[in-house]
């Protein structure tokens, strides 16, 4: 058998074609780039295995830092890939999802263009797949095409013109005529001003943060003595029985006296002239300094100051947390600040000494909360109890950093969960990311759907509990046809025929939802749309069945057809959506609370994050300000002395309308601005 050239020239060597390519190594690669990675097209490697071995495993580093880029800190998760036409996307193909990046389904679908709510498509898809329906074809040319962001004004579009907020308080400025104006520069006259009414008028919003300090002047009864009150009441009289009490005591320590609804009683059209059915209780010199609160009640506060003088002073407001310096409104407002746009405390204080002059430290804010922690975990226990009861849930989970050390633990790690119902967004701070959690907050004996990817630890949940059924999120599946195309130039036609056929499943499942009472319609939306469903699954078939498909193509089918229970639950069931979506929405506020303030210093800080985040987002679901809620739930608290003992009452769906009303809780459209 006659040699080759390169056997010839470099015989006797060890590693001939080593050598052979090693000159030429820059001029190699680029072709095997663009056509199967055989050998057919390079002649030296036609009898050096060792060559080829070698430049198939470059071949995939390269595709692995392709990759690792697009996963780079503070970069979205799928900027940097060209499948749909120069679109930045990528994803995961294992069946255990990586959650650790910020980036979530919705930000990969606006990177390729494609609309955020349900769907990786614009707002001509609707246009483009009436067409396709109507022939019944699987995919046209225009399914693959990118599709353009439907968001923002359409052209042509007048807007709505200049919205002021009518809720406003409102302030009048009158502004008159300059005196070079008032009169006639020839004969000097006067102009005459015309009625208000026909005064030209113009808005304009002045936004003013201010801190106001409240000085409570808490009013002092003076009793000289009791001689005016009846003979027979006198034994009884409040005020009589607290000079006793006060005169048999050694020390100066406060005395409760009791008393019953009887002890003021009216003789002769003559009164006991303090207050009734209500206790009447001693109070030192010290506690009756001007400066602190009242409250609507009639309690009163007494202190023998000689033999025959009292004095009554009226009793402190109400406070969820005694001595607390800050209002329930204001901490509301920074629990709003910090749980829901994310700003670290320190930026906090920055901004009240500079919008408003008060200065506030991060740690009394860190003591105002852990002092608060206690009403807040009630309501949120309270509100756990209803996730149990979902039909449909959605959950996912995301990092979250804790930076203290516990025994058995190594690391900071900790993992935020969220898990969204039909009523309640509820946060969940845990140091697993296994199943335990899912037990332990849902229990064993949940029936419903659960929404979320392909972790193992929602498979196990689902296998040992019978009621639930688990339901795959299909904007993970896209992202695998999105993932096995980076680094892989030749399979990127392929990625975008398939992820045209699942932006069809998308359209079709959203025009079905659109005529879901419709007698007449939905059989015909359901209809092709299950057509649809088997298609897709008898292509996958196809393709797998060929023997020359690259292994990064059989990952991603294998992976569809082991899912494929799941990822179709959607089809009986039309209030069950595609995607996982909301969930990883609901998780951002949490990946950019860990980008501004890192995560929580403290076993109590990090458990407080997850109760103030599920009181925010459960009001913001049923369409209530949350910082108003906030405000009426701790002054129920403040009224209640502690927690409410009926905190079903009290839970955002169950708000009356006149309390909404009183604190201005739903977000309504005269308090827009445009």
């Amino acid at each position: 058998m006659e040699k080759t050239m390169a056997e010839e020239k470099l015989s006797g060597q060890q590693e001939p074609c080593i050598a052979r390519c090693a000159a030429d190594w820059q001029s190699v690669l680029p072709g095997l780039k663009l056509t199967p990675v055989d050998g057919q097209e390079i002649d030296c490697a036609k009898s050096c295995p060792v060559v080829m071995a070698l430049i198939k495993k470059v071949i995939r580093s390269e595709a692995q830092l392709a990759q690792l880029k697009q996963m780079h800190f503070g970069q979205s998760s799928e900027k940097g890939a060209t499948v749909l036409g120069g679109a930045n996307e990528t994803g995961t193909a294992s069946d255990k999802e990586d959650t650790s990046s910020p980036a979530t389904p919705s930000e990969s679908d606006q990177a390729a263009g494609g609309k955020a709510e349900d769907q990786p498509q614009g707002q001509n898809s609707r246009e483009r797949g009436d067409k396709q329906d109507d022939d019944n074809t699987s995919e046209t040319a225009e399914e693959t095409e990118p599709r353009k962001n439907g968001r923002g004004a359409k052209p042509g579009h007048k807007g709505h013109g200049r919205r002021i907020p009518k809720n406003l308080v409102e302030e009048e400025f009158f502004i008159r005529v300059s005196d070079e104006q008032r009169f006639c520069p020839i004969t000097g006259e006067e102009g005459k001003s015309l009625p208000l009414s026909f005064w030209e008028k113009s808005t304009q919003i002045d936004i003013r943060l201010i801190a106001v300090r409240q000085v409570f002047y808490r009013e002092k009864l003076k009793f000289d003595c009791c001689d005016g009150c009846p003979g027979e009441m006198r034994a009884q009289c409040p005020v009589a029985l607290a000079g006793r009490a006060y005169a048999a005591s050694s020390s100066d320590e406060d005395v409760s006296v009791p008393t019953t609804p009887e002890t003021a009683k009216t003789v002769d059209n003559d009164t006991c002239p303090v207050p009734d059915a209500e206790p009447l209780q001693t109070i030192n010199d010290s506690e009756t300094a001007p400066g602190q609160a009242t409250a609507d009640t009639t309690t009163g506060m007494m202190h023998q100051a000689g033999p025959k003088t009292i004095f009554v002073t009226a009793p402190q407001p109400p406070q969820a947390v005694d001595k607390s310096k800050l209002t329930t409104g204001t901490l509301a407002f920074l629990m709003y600040l910090k749980y829901f746009l994310a700003l670290p405390l320190t930026r906090i204080s920055t901004l009240l000494a500079t919008a408003c002059g008060l200065r506030v430290g991060p740690s009394s804010m860190t003591c105002t909360f852990e002092h608060h922690k206690d009403l807040l975990k009630a309501l949120y226990d309270k509100m756990a109890e209803e996730v149990r009861k979902f039909d449909h849930i959605n959950i996912d989970e995301t990092r979250w950093m804790s930076f203290f050390h516990r025994v058995g633990k190594a690391n900071y790690m900790d993992w935020m969960w969220v898990m969204a119902s039909e009523k309640v967004v509820m946060y969940v701070l845990d140091t697993s990311r296994s199943s335990k959690v899912l037990f332990k907050w849902l229990g064993d004996t949940v029936a419903g759907v659960i929404t979320a990817d392909r972790a193992h630890a929602y498979k196990k949940f689902a296998k040992n509990v019978a009621g639930a059924l688990l339901s795959f999120c299909w904007a993970h599946f896209r992202r695998d046809f999105v993932k096995a195309a980076v680094g892989n130039a030749h399979l990127r036609d392929w990625a975008k025929r398939w992820i045209g056929r699942i932006h069809r499943i998308y359209r079709l499942n959203r025009e079905r939802i659109k005529v879901l009472g419709d007698s007449k319609a939905f059989p015909k939306a359901q209809a092709k749309l299950e057509a649809a469903v088997k298609e897709f699954l008898d292509q996958i078939k196809a393709e797998l069945s060929d023997p020359n498909l690259y292994a990064a193509q059989r990952e991603v089918l294998e992976s569809a057809v082991r899912h494929w229970d799941g990822l179709t639950i959607f089809v009986t069931d039309p209030l069950v959506p595609l995607d996982n979506n909301r969930a990883e929405r609901l998780l951002r506020i949490v990946a950019l609370g860990r980008k501004n303030y890192y995560g929580t210093y403290a076993e109590w800080s990090g458990l407080f994050t997850a109760y103030s985040l599920t009181i925010i987002q459960t009001n913001i679901m049923h369409g209530l300000e949350p910082m108003a809620y906030i405000q009426y739930y701790l002054d129920v608290c403040a009224k209640a002395g502690g927690v409410p003992k009926d905190l079903e009452a009290h839970l955002p769906w169950n708000i009356p309308p006149h309390i909404r009303q009183q604190y201005g809780m739903s977000q309504k459209e005269e308090k827009q601005c445009a």
